[in-house]
């Protein structure tokens, strides 16, 4: 049962009493209508300051507790109409904060959910001991807001509100309640969260296994709670049953919505097109260089139009324009005039005068980009069949192995923001292209396969011997625990099973990687929106990416591909269909950024507000943010063809 005792919250099982919050008490949050927020001085990754104090100091809110089937009901009741914004702060014991007894004891804000109209809302916050919580909230039109620390770019939780009302700023959004409620629960796992929303909000709750496919797709919805109809779209679906069958007929983002004697319920998005195929070919052909000439143009992230497209051509052939836009990329990033040479793009190929080696990415360190260059160096050989591209993937990969890993078999490098080397032997996921240079190489160059074969196995036995250590290119801080952080874990895995697959089988390996995955499950969204569905968990990305204005849950992020292409190679070496099913999920939350038109977006964003961006970067908007930015992306957004075209691509037909 929760309990509230001293302003603050505990998980009670007998004599054992958990703490849900650090670092402060539940208190009450809030702004003034003589104020304005616009004009005081801005935080860092935070769109405004609220006050907040103790409720048995402040005279005109009531507030009240009751306990509700194991749980503890919340009720706020604002008296004064002095208030602008209001409500209440929950600054739980989230991942990262010090003293929190270890991060397998500390939360995600892992799954939230809103509707269209933002009239259903719930929270669900993982727990690595299995110590789920679920927030209800009762008052339609309320909202909820993450309070993201400004420290590390923005990758720590520090604060959830529960806000019955939005300041005056957010006006067109804006509803006048005057009260707010909400249940907080410890739930078993999310299907429990789910069955808890429905008996306490008294509504239907959709949910489901799979968020998507082709046309003619069969989807097996279920509902918790009474349901007497299904809206879909304009058209009205009479259910009889707990659970029904949904064919998908049309392309895009559907959203069903449930009803229980004309009361609306929590509904689900699924989404659709035509064929795989024919997707694949809306994307690339809407790469527009403009979307990536607003970015820094790196070679990581900014460059995966290129393979794509190059993988493209290699699986549907020939095309002039396509050949064009990569053949104009590759000039740069081969350029050999120093002087012309791109930061962070061009691979050149003499020594710089920063004194790196020669085939090192220009003015980086920032390894990953060097990683992806060679994927497409070794794309564009495939399909251009010209020994430049050749050289240019062997001497790229030979100057990371020979100057940045260590005899540990782990990839380390300094950044400019550490005073110490850091452990990126799963940034990204290196071994990707090393086992690849190896396979490729295998038949042709017995020299060159042993080195890649080995370099692989070296850093695949490091990650292994790593166990449930997750390193990843974090600022270390006296103020916070090490990060765990999605990308490190996921890739972790990711890189047992790639070696497993595809050069070695190791048994040991799939036994790690199944024991990681099971842990990641805390990392992997599960609110029903197609763009959420089995998403990594990830929100500092939105202050680099999309309108610059994290942080914000950047649900769909390319990113996401790493557990996605990681459920897809335990599959193949177990034959486990429930992970093939997880990795269609996550491949199609990527999937459901395109648009009709093949535009895609870098992410989806749940939050109502988003943290506002780095300070003085780009103007504030005060808004409630859209779920798509303004920006579209050609560049990290054709990631998931990269990956795709190599895995889950011929799964989908």
């Amino acid at each position: 049962m929760i309990e509230l005792s001293n302003d603050s919250l505990f998980i009670v099982n007998g004599e054992e009493r958990i703490p849900l919050l650090n670092k402060g008490d539940i208190s009450f949050s809030y702004t003034l209508k003589s104020e304005d927020i616009k004009t005081q001085e801005r935080i860092t990754l935070t769109p405004y300051v609220s006050h907040s104090g103790a409720f048995d100091e402040i005279d005109d809110v009531s507030f009240n507790k009751k306990s509700v089937g194991g749980g503890l009901e919340i009720s706020l009741s604002v008296k004064s109409d002095r208030y602008s914004e209001w409500g209440i702060n929950l600054p739980f014991n989230f991942m990262g904060k010090k003293d929190g007894g270890g991060y397998q004891n500390q939360y995600l804000f892992n799954s939230p959910y809103k509707d269209e109209g933002c009239i259903n809302n719930y929270i669900y916050l993982s727990n690595p001991n299995g110590h789920n919580i679920l927030l209800a909230i009762k008052t339609e039109n309320a909202y909820w807001k993450m309070d993201y620390s400004p420290f590390c770019g923005g990758h720590f939780f520090l604060n959830l509100k529960i806000l019955g009302q939005l300041d005056k700023v957010y006006e067109s959004s804006r509803q006048d309640n005057h009260d707010l409620t909400f249940l907080i629960t410890e739930v078993k796992d999310f299907d429990d969260a789910l069955k808890r929303v429905s008996e306490y909000l008294d509504k239907p709750v959709l949910y489901y296994d799979l968020s998507g496919g082709k046309i003619g797709t069969k989807i097996r919805v279920k509902s918790f709670g009474k349901i007497d109809y299904i809206k879909d779209g304009n058209e009205i679906i009479k259910i009889n049953e707990g659970c029904f069958d949904y064919e998908i007929r049309k392309e895009g983002v559907l959203t069903l919505t449930p009803y229980y004697k004309d009361i609306r319920g929590l509904g689900c998005t699924l989404y659709g097109y035509s064929s795989i195929d024919d997707l694949y070919n809306k994307s690339i052909n809407a790469i527009d260089m403009n979307d990536v000439l607003v970015t820094d143009g790196n070679l990581c992230e900014h460059q995966c139009y290129v393979s794509a497209t190059l993988r493209y051509l290699l699986r549907f052939g020939k095309n002039d324009e396509y050949e064009k836009k990569v053949l104009d990329a590759l000039s740069v990033i081969c350029e050999t005039d120093p002087t012309k040479a791109k930061e962070r793009i061009t691979v050149l190929d003499k020594v710089q005068d920063t004194e790196l080696p020669p085939y090192h990415v220009y003015h980086s360190k920032r390894i990953q980009e060097q990683f992806f260059g060679v994927t497409i160096f070794l794309d564009a050989y495939k399909y251009f069949k010209d020994e430049k591209y050749l050289r240019y993937a062997v001497n790229s990969l030979n100057t990371l192995i020979d100057y940045y890993q260590k005899p540990d078999g782990g990839f380390y490098t300094k950044m400019d923001w550490n005073q110490f080397e850091d452990d990126y032997s799963t940034v990204t996921c290196p071994i990707i292209p090393i086992v690849d240079m190896a396979n490729f190489f295998k038949d042709k160059n017995e020299a060159l396969y042993v080195k890649y074969k080995e370099s692989a196995k070296r850093l695949a036995d490091h990650v292994y011997e790593r166990g449930l250590n997750f390193p990843t290119e974090s600022i270390v801080s006296d103020e916070y625990d090490p990060e765990m952080e999605d990308g490190s874990i996921s890739c972790s895995a990711l890189t047992l099973l790639y070696y497993h697959n595809n050069l070695e089988e190791k048994e040991e390996y799939v036994k790690k990687a199944k024991e990681i995955l099971a842990l990641h499950e805390c990392w992997v969204v599960q609110s029903p929106l197609c763009n959420a569905y089995r998403s990594s968990l990830r929100w500092w990305e939105t202050n680099w990416e999309g309108d610059q204005d994290g942080p914000a849950l950047c649900l769909g992020h390319s990113w996401t591909i790493w557990r996605a292409e990681a459920d897809f190679w335990m599959f193949k070496a177990t034959g486990d269909e429930s992970y093939l099913l997880k990795a269609k999920n996550s491949f199609n939350t990527n999937f459901a950024k395109i648009d009709k038109n093949g535009t895609s977006y870098s992410i989806y964003c749940i939050d109502y507000l988003t943290g506002g961006g780095f300070a003085g970067r780009v103007p504030l908007r005060y808004r409630i943010a859209p779920p798509f930015p303004d920006q579209p992306d050609s560049g990290l957004t054709r990631y998931v063809w990269i990956r795709a075209s190599e895995t889950i691509l011929d799964y989908l037909e």
